[in-house]
């Protein structure tokens, strides 16, 4: 009789529902594991201050850039990356868990660039940035071994109509010429350096980069900057009347009255500055030019920003990194003038890995388009993994704590353990569902989303004692209790239905919006509440119900 009665109710479809969705849950579990938030595994977490200068107000978004910088970092194949604006307009945090030390790396380099894309012959743009559009099939990029060691990487690119024409008209009769690339080239910039360097610099024609090749293509490094860059050289302490020169149209390069003496570079900086040019890249070290010079500059109005040659930077590095330059191939062919759709981008790498490194980071830059603001690195900090280790064990061991402490209230308030037995499982069983989920679709689980967990049990506890109420009611005969069942459990899981609704409801702006961090806590909620009125609580009543019963 009794195992009649046990039988009947492990073969009530609610408690096979309830099984069958366990075995699932912890199927999953176990080939796909749980993936951790920052706040468990350890990570990196950076934060950002948006530069607005230049920018129209009316075109300063930073969900924009939000979704440039998401979508460049998961382009880029890093995993587990959060991008979330705060603070207003002008802050960015960026969360990424189980950072390696090349994550990191790679990180920052994604980050520092706008992806201002530029291709110029002696000069002239020729193709600019929204003009292009990437191939990135298997076919949109190759790496080739070079004679005497190193690699060559290209990618296919395609000009739209207005920049294969313009790319044609500049680079008619200019065969053999250098195609200058740049990315971020410094807009509005002008280029401070010492007498000293300035004469190492001008008879240089030599430039090889650390990976191979020359990008001089027989003009001194000072013709690349204000020739092909357009860049502007002021020089302290040397006569400089006539300069290298450069293309008119880019109002830049106006000759300026001699510079002669220590604190005449300041006239010939406040006649660029009168042109718009307001930001001046310091070439040197502080022994090259002192902290006062950059001082009196920002006094002046100038932004600075100060780029020192490395200890084992060579200067074809240092010149390119200055000017965004990316790499410089012979024009191989004469268009004459006409529309030319199709390029390559190349450079050189000294590895294979460094190569494919180089096609993932120039795709990721133009494939996301263009940041509108430039960034800078306001803090950044790294959580030991071994830190989150013992928070995850604090929380496990928090929440079996509330799970018996609950109980114990339960077995004080209605004194019979075959009521606390079925609130304990149908609390567990919530917990791995939710979990199930998380590890099927990947979902980190960080401090928040545990927060939804406890917040998804503790509705369903609230829920057990709203069904176990209005079964206890009433009870004063066989027939009473029998006729009361199914209207009882019908009222209780009314009011169930109509919390659960008003919970979802209120998580729902959270996880569609956008709120941030705020998605994981919004997601784990209303899952614990929707297996908790479709699964796990049916389940309760049943087992509620067989017990009373009996």
């Amino acid at each position: 009789m009794v195992k009649t009665g046990y039988k009947k109710l492990l073969t009530n479809w609610r408690t096979i529902l309830l099984a069958v969705s366990l075995a699932l849950a912890l199927i999953l579990i176990y080939a796909n594991g749980l993936s951790y938030g920052m706040d468990f595994a350890g990570g990196y977490e950076m934060q950002l201050e948006l530069d607005w200068k230049g920018v129209n107000e009316s075109d300063r978004n930073i969900e924009i850039v939000r979704a440039i910088l998401e979508e460049r970092l998961n382009s880029f194949g890093l995993k587990n990356v959060l991008v979330r604006s705060w603070g207003g307009n002008e802050h960015i945090q960026i969360r990424v868990t189980n950072a390696s030390q090349s994550d990191i790396k790679k990180i920052k380099e994604i980050l520092n660039q706008q992806a201002q894309f530029e291709e110029r012959i002696e000069g002239a743009l020729a193709v600019k940035g929204d003009e292009i559009s990437i191939e990135l099939g298997a076919q949109g990029s190759r790496i080739t071994p070079q004679q005497g060691g190193g690699f060559k990487w290209e990618i296919n690119v395609n000009h739209n109509q207005e920049g294969a024409c313009r790319f044609g008209k500049v680079a008619a009769g200019k065969k053999g010429k250098a195609v200058d690339t740049f990315i971020d080239r410094p807009p509005n910039a002008v280029i401070l350096i010492s007498k000293d360097t300035y004469d190492v610099l001008n008879s240089m024609t030599s430039l090889t980069m650390t990976n191979g090749g020359d990008i001089s293509h027989g003009d001194s490094a000072v013709e690349l900057i204000e020739k092909r860059a357009v860049i502007p050289v002021v020089v302290i302490g040397v006569d400089r009347s006539k300069k290298a020169g450069a293309d008119e149209s880019e109002n830049t390069n106006v000759t300026k009255e001699d510079t002669t003496d220590e604190s005449s570079y300041m006239k010939e900086l406040e006649n660029y500055k009168a042109e718009g040019f307001v930001n001046v890249i310091i070439a040197g070290n502080e022994q090259d030019i002192p902290l006062e010079i950059r001082n009196k500059l920002e006094e002046e109005g100038f932004n600075t920003e100060r780029m020192a040659q490395g200890a084992d930077e060579s200067y074809g590095d240092w010149i390119t990194k200055m000017i965004g330059l990316k790499n410089a191939p012979t024009l191989q062919f004469d268009p004459k003038g006409n529309c030319w759709y199709s390029a390559v981008i190349s450079g050189g790498a000294n590895s294979l890995e460094d190569a494919n490194y180089e096609i993932k980071r120039v795709r990721a830059l133009l494939s996301s388009g263009n940041l509108p603001a430039k960034t800078k690195m306001a803090s950044e900090s790294l959580v030991d993994p071994r830190h989150g280790a013992v928070f995850l064990n604090y929380c496990l061991y928090t929440g079996l704590f509330a799970i018996l402490i609950v109980s114990l209230v339960i077995l004080v308030r209605y004194k019979k353990m075959f009521i606390v037995i079925p609130v304990m499982v149908t609390c567990i069983s919530e917990v791995i569902l939710i979990l199930g989920l998380a590890s099927a679709v990947s979902w980190e689980l960080d401090l928040l989303a545990v927060a939804g967990i406890i917040a998804a049990v503790g509705t369903g506890v609230d829920n057990q004692i709203v069904i176990t109420d209005e079964i206890l009611k009433r009870r004063k005969g066989e027939k009473a209790e029998v006729m009361s069942f199914t209207e009882q459990i019908g009222r209780a899981f009314f009011i169930i239905f109509t919390s659960a609704a008003t919970i979802i409801a209120a998580m729902i702006p959270l996880f569609a919006i956008g709120a941030g961090m705020l998605k994981g806590f919004a997601f784990t909620t209303i899952m614990g509440v929707l297996f908790g009125v479709l699964i796990t609580r049916p389940a309760f009543a049943a087992a509620i119900e067989f017990f009373l019963k009996r």
